[in-house]
């Protein structure tokens, strides 16, 4: 946050990739590989590339809405398998 005319706090719009980063929990490294692969939202101003706050944060409940869905359907397609008395075992090929 910073200090806008007037002493009015202003919050910004766009993230640097280190602030998104923080936002998300991961690091930048990662970030600029998401940014660099267009699975992150962003923007460029002049040689800047900034993640607009909102995207962000509508990526981040898409996200999770998509992960939630998956469980679901792990979940559902499990008690279906087990519900006809059928196991599922998975081995590695080691």
């Amino acid at each position: 946050m910073s200090e806008g005319r007037q002493g009015a706090v202003v919050e910004p719009l766009l993230l640097r990739a280190d602030e998104a980063a923080i936002v998300l929990g991961i690091g930048r490294t990662k970030v600029f590989e998401m940014l660099a692969c267009g699975e992150l939202p962003a923007i460029k101003i002049g040689r800047c590339v900034r993640v607009p706050k909102d995207r962000l944060e509508k990526w981040i409940d898409e996200q999770a809405n998509a992960h939630a869905q998956m469980f679901q359907a792990t979940d559902s397609l499990q008690r279906g398998l087990t519900a006809r008395g059928q196991h599922l075992t998975f081995r590695s090929k080691r």
